[in-house]
């Protein structure tokens, strides 16, 4: 019974972080959309589009919601701006521009920068239970990528020369740290220990894939 009360707990507090990030992110975003039309063109648009990110992350936080949630939300709508405005009658159809794209790609290689070194920090090594747990479910998804991958290249013979290549590159990285994050600070009882057990997943498959690349890649040159 007591089991039972905190996954209800822990399942509607989760529920409503997710709800408010989903809808403040698609109403910040669609309005959003509307400011770049009358700012279209102009230096900083990037800038500012940041800034608003950063600023409504905070509020959702500080409003029970989730702030990755929200950022995922309104980079959908932006990023999907035509189809948008398509299914809102928005007579100018409105996307993010290419400065912004590219500005997206220069915050994307610093994220994946400092995305390890925020793993290092956080990753405990007193204790090896997660390490172990890593390396049995990075071993799962190894063999469950390999069958997929088998059954999408029946009757395929490019595919089917690629297999081990195609079941190697599997890793895992912010995405699953952040819903593992989510998990951790949701209430639930020993989650931390699915947090280490994720970062322990992230770094295995991440070493893994970078082996099995170098070494079925080595072989086709």
């Amino acid at each position: 019974m007591v089991g039972e009360n905190m996954f209800s707990t822990a399942a509607v507090q989760i529920t409503g972080q997710f709800s408010t990030g989903i809808v403040i992110g698609a109403i910040v975003g669609v309005s959003w959309l509307r400011v770049l039309r009358s700012i279209r063109g102009k230096p900083y648009d990037d800038i500012m589009t940041l800034t608003i990110v950063l600023l409504f992350y905070s509020i959702v936080e500080f409003l029970g919601g989730n702030g990755a949630i929200f950022s995922l939300t309104f980079g959908l709508i932006l990023g999907n701006g035509r189809e948008i405005c398509r299914m809102l009658k928005i007579q100018e159809p409105i996307e993010a521009t290419e400065i912004m794209k590219k500005f997206e790609y220069q915050i994307s290689f610093l994220l994946r920068t400092f995305f390890f070194v925020n793993l290092g920090l956080i990753l405990s090594i007193n204790n090896y239970t997660p390490f172990l747990y890593g390396l049995i479910l990075t071993g799962l998804l190894l063999i469950g990528r390999y069958g997929a991958v088998v059954v999408s290249s029946l009757k395929n013979p490019v595919l089917s020369g690629e297999k081990p290549l195609m079941a190697v590159m599997m890793p895992r990285g912010l995405a699953a740290a952040v819903m593992a994050q989510i998990v951790s600070t949701s209430g639930l009882e020993n989650g931390m220990l699915y947090y280490d057990m994720t970062i322990a997943v992230i770094i295995m498959s991440v070493i893994l894939t970078s082996i099995g690349f170098y070494l079925f890649a080595r072989k086709r040159s």
